[in-house]
């Protein structure tokens, strides 16, 4: 809730900062056209790569999910990886689904159900940003329940029931992951 209130008001400021210019007949601050959102797009992205991502602001959360799922980060113990060593260990995953990398300082971040436990493991771009990223997130939502844990670039973020099953799956899928590589 906090985040989502703080993306809108960046929005409303990004949206109310259009220059108005002096009309140069009346000597009368008049304001000029809009362009529209294609046109400001198109002119931000102007001799940019194609592989350079648009400016998160400017992208639907389809568009985010896709430029995080196409920009992941080399050497980081990767999210399908996770999946597939909780999985070994007996681990019922039940749900996974990507969600907004952004909030957290990652690169691509992917949730995943685990019986009565909720995960989520974020990619990063290098260790350092991963423990930016685990200290902003335990800062911004506070902890609630949740532990993370970081292996490399990449984090585990852990919800569990406060019960004896709870803190089971917890600890097998902690095991689990931190005995995990980065390819």
């Amino acid at each position: 809730m906090r985040h989502s209130l703080r993306l809108l008001l960046l929005v409303g400021l990004v949206a109310g900062c259009a220059k108005s210019e002096p009309s140069s007949t009346t000597g009368v601050a008049t304001a000029a056209p809009k362009p529209s959102m294609p046109e400001v797009t198109a002119d931000i992205l102007k001799g940019a790569s194609p592989a350079t991502p648009p400016p998160g602001n400017l992208m639907s959360i389809p568009q985010r999910f896709e430029s995080e799922a196409q920009h992941r980060p080399a050497h980081a113990v990767r999210s399908e990886a996770v999946v597939g060593a909780l999985k070994k260990a007996g681990l019922p995953v039940t749900k996974q689904s990507q969600h907004l990398a952004g909030p957290f300082l990652a690169a691509y971040c992917l949730g995943i159900k685990v019986g009565e436990s909720d995960m989520s493991v974020c990619e990063y771009s290098d260790a350092d940003t991963a423990t930016k990223g685990r200290d902003a997130s335990l800062k911004s939502f506070g902890a609630n329940g949740r532990e993370i844990f970081r292996n490399g670039q990449t984090t585990l973020t852990v919800r569990s029931p406060l019960n004896d099953d709870g803190a089971r799956t917890r600890q097998t899928a902690v095991n689990a992951f931190m005995a995990l590589k980065a390819e």
